[in-house]
């Protein structure tokens, strides 16, 4: 569902996925976008929502850190927008909470803003497990 702001057109990230678009370097994963927070004033922000194709999650490569996630408020009124780490929920997937505040520190629903997060990411060695190795004792 696209949403018009003043001057932009928004993508809720809420049910439907947008279109991937993102940037990768051998050093991690650039990506950018514009969404809305709920009725609660706060929306969850997953990669793998957003995370394009090409990325390389799935050619040895897994989420890093410190991962930067960095959102601006599109508002007409004073508005601000806090971020919560949530915690990598695969090697290859994170979860950000979003939260949106007036100016006297009220959740402010349905806030739209722009987002920017950079991933580093790091190579995966799969190594085999130890051998279960039972000494005789005879």
């Amino acid at each position: 569902m696209s949403v018009n702001a003043p001057n932009l057109t928004v993508k809720e990230d809420g049910t439907t996925h947008p279109d991937p678009r993102c940037i990768l370097n051998y050093d991690g994963i650039d990506l950018s976008g514009g969404s809305v927070t709920g009725s609660a004033g706060r929306t969850t922000w997953r990669l793998s929502n957003f995370v394009c194709r090409e990325s390389g999650l799935d050619e040895g490569l897994a989420v890093d850190f410190p991962v930067s996630f960095v959102a601006t408020p599109l508002s007409d009124k004073p508005a601000y927008i806090t971020v919560k780490f949530l915690g990598v929920v695969t090697p290859k997937d994170l979860d950000i909470e979003v939260y949106s505040w007036d100016s006297q520190g009220n959740p402010a629903p349905f806030t739209y803003f722009y987002w920017r997060c950079r991933i580093p990411l790091s190579t995966v060695i799969f190594r085999q497990p130890p051998v279960d190795r039972k000494l005789d004792t005879h």
